[in-house]
């Protein structure tokens, strides 16, 4: 097994990683252009989730912090609950203070492919299957197409790695009542839950706890002898053993179920209807995929079925085999064809299991069926070594019968692994282990990293998913299966849906936000944003996405421009704006022109640094531009949108202290002032008016002072 593991991974010893990094970065701003319209981008969940998390991840280990917030994406989400990040799982944790986060990955992919291989081994000896038949097994369990589909998100592979070992101890807790097997089930139940997403952990419990109950039912011989009082003690043992493990689990993970409880309660995601379900049914012309899989009918949703041609003729040895085990991988593996295809069986576990609506497609079961074409490939392999056993007794010397049957199991693992390595060349791509094949750190993200109360809106493809995590750069932007409903809705909204479009029904897949032009620059500033990332016009007209290096960087201040809104036209209806802050040029739309474009003018001076504000200032109902000297803490408003000189300038604050300018009609005088907000102290310092104050000093004293804090602190 570790041989086969090597061959697999070989790349990862000789400076490789295993990543889809390199090829997303292709495709994704600013590292590349975005790709031609009608192209995919080469993006997947390992790309632009699941290996910035697991930078935010060693980046809270270093720091001592524990990262119950991910103030990275949609400008602030639940992490430590999100219920697929892994942080406590203890291979995880263990990796992450030695190695970099691509050997992290790389070493988890690893490690659980071959541990997965040997509890398969000891499942499959521990109910006395011959050692080459439990080879067997433990060989096509690993190297099950499922895995390969998907270990690069990295959520299925603690179940990979300790199912079968979970399967055995509940065997040995029932039959036995053995409380060291309870104990250790329940540690083996609580890593799983730990190390995978949580569909997949019920499904994987589902299944666990079935057969402990057959295996419970059986030993009871309840069917035989009926109830009586010699018999209800062994039973209620045997119930007592199938339940404790689980009561174990749910105490040892504890401290991230009841958080990701909750947060599950308040999701912004709608479970699938049944006939949405069924949409997502595995087409009945797939299940050919598990006799041969090629790489044209490869899809990581509907053909994870295949564990190399061996495995599935002995499969179908196996499957009239008498032992309790094949019994019930012989009906979980038929249960589960018919409800990954869409049969009313499926009608029967949407009704009765929790949250199998949001299991789509339903190819992701088909890591079940593939557990249970395992285990019965196993038995049909011992019962053909049985039977060559059988037939080469005339042989008169027993080392000539043995290496026959470790030829016959060695070129049938060898005909697995033949088939099998390109199934996982096609599906698991590998690149340079070095800076270069991840995404570098660019002239514009390191103008984004310089200010901590920046917040980014990034466009179209630019910054995509949680790739601004890796970086520390907050945006508005972001990818996740569990957002909470308030945080999607409101993006939504700034997505430019309609009210009634962003409180309707969730939708059914995870939330990623996707900005546009139009999006409701409205809103911008009171979400805090602070810049807007535009992708360059591009890609060439050949089509073909220009090479990294050969891109031209912008700075904030040429590709993130400063949204503003006012009343423009003094309609009582407010319109949106742009403030190149480079020039100082607004851009005003929502005023009468021939051809609808915007009012554009310089207000400023120019390269200072000035921040734009809006506000009323001489009370006609009409907002007008004006802007911010940080330098200095003045104030120069405008009373039309136009070119000019200021005609009011104030100075007020302190420049040192870093304060935030705003604008609002604090006084209810008719007319908008000026303000400034200190993030330092949590405090707004709010002017009642425009004109002199009190002592008729230039340097205007506070008007109004007060604290607002998130209830949180």
């Amino acid at each position: 097994m570790c041989g086969v593991t090597y061959y697999f991974f070989s790349p990862v010893f000789h400076g490789y990683t295993q990543t889809e990094v390199a090829r997303a970065r292709t495709s994704l701003y600013p590292w590349a252009y975005q790709p031609p319209e009608g192209v995919e981008p080469n993006v997947s969940d390992q790309s632009v989730l699941t290996y910035p998390w697991q930078v935010l991840l060693q980046g809270a280990l270093e720091s001592g912090d524990f990262p119950l917030w991910n103030p990275y994406s949609f400008a602030g989400q639940p992490f430590f609950s999100n219920g697929q990040n892994g942080f406590l799982y203890p291979p995880r944790l263990l990796l992450s203070l030695a190695a970099t986060p691509t050997k992290v990955h790389d070493w988890l992919l690893i490690s659980h492919m071959l541990l997965g291989g040997f509890t398969m081994f000891l499942l499959l000896s521990d109910v006395r299957l011959s050692f080459g038949a439990s080879l067997f097994g433990g060989v096509a369990w690993m190297l099950n197409s499922f895995m390969f589909g998907w270990m690069t998100m990295e959520c299925f592979i603690s179940v990979e790695a300790w199912m079968p070992l979970a399967f055995l101890l509940m065997g040995r807790a029932v039959t036995r009542r053995s409380w060291s097997s309870t104990m250790w089930l329940g540690l083996v139940l609580a890593l799983m839950f730990f190390g995978t997403q949580v569909l997949f952990i019920e499904c994987a419990f589902t299944v666990i706890a079935g057969y402990g109950a057959c295996v419970a039912w059986r030993e009871s011989r309840v069917a035989s002898q009926g109830l009586s009082r010699d018999s209800i003690r062994p039973i209620a043992g045997r119930l007592v053993a199938l339940a404790a493990p689980f009561l174990i689990a749910i105490g040892l993970v504890a401290i991230q179920f009841i958080p990701t409880w909750v947060t599950g309660q308040a999701v912004d995601r709608s479970a699938c209807t049944y006939d949405e379900l069924v949409g997502f049914a595995v087409p009945p012309e797939n299940l050919v995929t598990f006799f041969f899989l090629s790489g044209d009918s490869i899809d990581v949703n509907n053909t994870m079925m295949f564990l190399g041609t061996p495995a599935a003729i002995l499969a179908l040895v196996g499957f009239w085999r008498r032992h309790p085990l094949v019994a019930y991988s012989r009906v979980m593996g038929i249960v589960v064809l018919l409800v990954v295809t869409g049969t009313p069986l499926l009608w029967v576990f949407y009704k009765f299991m929790f949250g199998l609506g949001h299991l789509k497609p339903l190819g992701r079961l088909l890591f079940l069926f593939d557990f249970a074409v395992a285990l019965l490939a196993a038995f049909g392999m011992d019962w053909v070594l049985d039977r060559l056993s059988r037939a080469t007794r005339i042989i008169p010397r027993e080392w000539w019968r043995r290496t026959l049957r470790m030829f016959v199991t060695a070129t049938m693992i060898a005909i697995v692994v033949f088939q099998m390595y390109p199934v996982s060349m096609w599906l698991d791509k590998y690149e340079r282990d070095s800076d270069e094949s991840l995404y570098p750190t660019t002239p514009l993200i390191e103008a984004l990293s310089k200010s901590k109360d920046s917040r980014m809106l990034p466009l179209d493809l630019a910054f995509f998913g949680a790739t601004p995590v890796i970086f520390k750069v907050q945006s508005g932007g972001g990818r996740d299966s569990v957002v909470p409903v308030r945080i999607g809705k409101l993006w939504r909204a700034a997505q430019d849906a309609t009210p009634n479009v962003a409180f309707e029904r969730s939708p059914i897949w995870g939330f990623s936000t996707l900005f546009t032009i139009e999006s409701a620059f409205d809103l911008f500033p009171r979400l805090g944003v602070t810049e807007l990332v535009v992708p360059p016009i591009g890609p060439t007209e050949s089509g073909i996405i220009p090479p990294v290096e050969n891109l031209k960087e912008i700075s904030p201040s040429e590709a993130a421009l400063n949204p503003v809104i006012g009343d423009w036209d003094g309609d009582g209806f407010d319109a949106a704006g742009l403030c190149d802050l480079q020039t100082n040029t607004f851009n005003l739309w929502g005023l009468p022109s021939a051809d609808d474009s915007p009012l554009t003018f310089q207000f400023g001076t120019i390269g200072q640094g000035w921040l734009p504000l809006v506000g009323d200032w001489d009370g006609d109902h009409i907002d007008t531009v004006g802007m911010y000297d940080p330098a200095t803490s003045t104030f120069h408003l405008r009373n039309s949108n136009s070119s000019g000189l200021d005609d009011i300038v104030i100075q007020y604050g302190n420049p040192a202290h870093g304060l935030i300018p705003l604008a609002g009609a604090w006084s209810r005088a008719g007319a908008d002032s000026v303000g400034l907000y200190d993030p330092k102290e949590s405090v707004f310092h709010l002017r009642g008016g425009l004109g002199p104050g009190p002592t008729g000093e230039t340097k205007l004293r506070c008007s109004i002072g007060f604290h607002f804090e998130h209830p949180g602190g």
